[in-house]
C-alpha cells in the first residue's frame, strides 16, 4: 500500500506511534523523493557499476564531485539537479542536463567533456556562430518531380534568456512563459498566423485531430522525468500552428521553444526560409534567446546545443540504403538515418526504404551548414538511386549482379563485354535486352533469369543464350 501510494505522488509522514500515518497530497514526486534520500555529501557509488557507460560516469570523478558538489546557481540549480536523472536511470548515454544557463559555466568539469566527446570534432575554444539568413543556402530544390521525398522538416530549440531551463523551471515561472510567448505568436501575420492549443483542457476533437497530424507531443520520457522536465504536467504546455500547417511551435516541452517548418515535396529551401523568419521575428519580440559564444543556442540536454536544429526528409532510396558504402556515405556527408516513426524505428509495410534523413552535426558550424549538410547528402542518395535504377532501363551495365549471393546463368553469362555488345540490340518486333533480363534482375534468386521476348532473340542475344543453353 506504502509503495503504491509513493508512485501515484502521495507524500507519507509517520507522525508519533509506528501505526498512525499522515498523508500529505503534494507535488512531489517519487523520484525528487528518492534523491532526497540520497546523501549528497558523499560520491553516488552507484556510478561505479560496471553496466554504467554514461559519460557522467566517466567524467564525474570523485575529483570532481569534491571540487561541484556544494556548488550552487543564482537561481538555486545544483550539482545533483544536473546529474539526477543519470543516477536515476543508469542506462543512460548522457546522464546530465542543465537546470539553468549557469550550469553550463558553473559545472563546466563535468560539462565541458562531455560536450566536447558527444561533439566531437568540436572543441569549446573554437567557438560557435549563428547564421539564420535563407539567403546564405545553397539547396535548390532536389526532387522538383517528387520522385523521392516525400516532405522536409526543419526545426530548432530555443530557450527564453532569464528563465529556468525545463528541469529547475518552477510552475509560475512556466505559466508566466507560457503567456508571454502565446501573446507573441497570437500577433504574428502572413503565412505565419495560426491558433494556439493548450495541453491543459485540450477537448478531445481538438487532440484526435494534432493526433492524426501527428502534431501532438507527449509527456517527456524516463529521462526528462528524472531531470525534472515533467513537472506540473501538462499545465503550462501548449501546439501552435499556422493555418496551412507549415508552422509549428511547442511550448514548454522539453525546451522553452521548439520552432518547426515543414511542408510537404523537398523544396528544402522554402522550409528554411519560413523558418528563419519565424525564429528572427520570436527572438527579436520575446527579449532573445539564450546563447554563448562557445555553446550557441543553449538547450537542457547538452547533446541538443549549438544551433538545437535537426534538418530532415523522408526520403524513399530503399536501393541506395542496400549499397555497402551507404553508412560510409552518411558519415562523410554527417548525416544520419533512422525510421520515419522516430528514433531506433524500422520503416515497414508500404514505408519499407523510406527513411529520415537528417544532420548529424550541431554546433561549431551554423544553421546554414547543418542544413547544406543534409541537402548534399540528399542529393547524393538520390544520385546513387537514379543510377541504381538505370540498370532496369538497360542504359548502365547491371551492378546488382555482382553480389555474391547471386548465382544465375545471367550472372554467369552477362559479363560487361557481352552488355555492352548487345545493350542497344532489337528485335524486329522491338524486344531489347532488358527486356530479356529483366525477371533475373528483380528476382536475383533465379536459377536462370533470362525468357526470350520472341524468336529472333535467341539469335541476336545469342552469347547470352547460347552458353546458358548449352550449360
Amino acid at each position: 500500500v506504502i509503495y503504491a501510494l509513493l508512485l501515484s505522488n502521495v507524500v507519507l509522514e509517520g507522525k508519533g506511534p509506528a501505526s498512525c500515518w499522515i498523508l500529505e497530497l503534494g507535488p512531489r514526486s517519487f523520484i525528487e523523493r528518492k534523491m532526497d534520500s540520497i546523501d549528497q555529501t558523499k560520491f553516488p557509488e552507484d556510478l561505479n557499476k560496471a553496466e554504467v557507460k554514461s559519460h557522467l560516469k566517466k567524467y564525474l570523478t570523485p575529483e570532481v564531485f569534491e571540487e561541484l558538489k556544494g556548488k550552487k546557481t543564482s537561481h538555486g540549480t545544483t550539482l545533483w539537479n544536473c546529474i539526477s536523472s543519470g543516477l536515476v536511470n543508469l542506462d543512460s548515454s548522457t546522464g546530465i542536463y542543465a537546470g539553468d544557463e549557469e550550469s553550463f559555466e558553473l559545472f563546466a568539469p563535468l560539462f565541458n567533456p562531455t560536450i566536447e566527446e558527444y561533439h566531437a570534432p568540436y572543441k569549446i575554444a573554437d567557438g560557435h556562430k549563428s547564421d539564420m539568413n535563407p539567403d546564405h543556402l545553397k539547396a535548390p530544390n532536389p526532387d522538383p518531380e517528387k520522385r523521392y521525398i516525400r516532405s522536409t522538416r526543419i526545426r530548432v530549440a530555443r530557450n527564453l534568456k532569464g528563465y529556468r531551463l525545463s528541469p529547475t523551471i518552477t510552475k509560475e515561472e512556466r505559466l508566466e512563459l507560457e503567456k508571454k510567448v502565446v501573446e507573441v505568436l497570437k500577433s504574428l501575420e502572413g503565412d505565419l498566423a495560426g491558433t494556439y492549443h493548450p495541453l491543459l483542457g485540450m477537448d478531445e476533437e481538438t487532440r484526435l485531430k494534432l493526433v492524426a497530424d501527428h502534431f501532438l507531443f507527449k509527456k517527456g520520457d524516463r529521462f526528462l522525468e528524472a531531470a525534472g522536465s515533467n513537472r506540473d504536467w501538462p499545465e503550462g504546455r501548449g501546439i501552435y500552428y499556422n493555418h496551412d500547417k507549415t508552422f509549428l511551435v511547442w511550448v514548454n516541452e522539453e525546451d522553452h521553444l521548439r520552432i518547426i517548418s515543414m511542408e510537404k515535396g523537398s523544396d528544402i529551401g522554402s522550409v528554411f526560409n519560413r523558418l528563419c523568419r519565424a525564429v528572427n521575428e520570436l527572438d527579436s519580440r520575446l527579449g532573445g534567446f539564450q546563447d554563448t559564444e562557445k555553446l550557441g543556442y543553449l538547450s537542457s540536454c547538452p547533446t541538443n546545443i549549438g544551433t538545437g536544429m535537426r534538418a530532415s526528409v523522408h526520403i524513399k532510396i530503399p536501393n541506395a540504403s542496400e549499397s555497402p558504402n551507404f553508412h560510409k556515405l552518411l558519415d562523410e556527408y554527417h548525416i544520419q538515418e533512422r525510421g520515419i516513426h522516430g528514433e531506433h524505428s524500422v520503416s515497414s509495410g508500404e514505408d519499407v526504404g523510406v527513411y529520415d534523413i537528417s544532420n548529424r552535426r550541431r554546433i561549431g558550424l551554423s544553421e546554414v551548414q547543418c542544413i547544406q549538410d543534409m541537402y548534399n547528402g540528399v542529393v547524393k542518395l538520390i544520385e546513387i538511386e537514379k543510377q541504381y535504377l538505370k540498370q532496369f532501363t538497360g542504359e548502365v551495365f547491371p551492378t546488382v549482379l555482382n553480389s555474391s549471393n547471386i548465382n544465375s546463368h545471367l550472372k554467369k553469362y552477362l559479363t560487361q563485354e557481352v552488355f555492352e555488345q548487345l545493350k542497344n540490340l532489337k528485335t524486329s518486333q522491338g524486344t531489347a535486352l532488358i527486356s530479356c533480363i529483366m525477371s533475373g534482375l528483380v528476382n536475383l534468386d533465379s536459377s536462370t533469369g533470362i525468357y526470350a521476348g520472341d524468336e529472333e532473340c535467341f539469335e541476336l542475344f545469342a552469347p547470352l543464350f547460347n552458353p546458358t543453353i548449352e550449360e
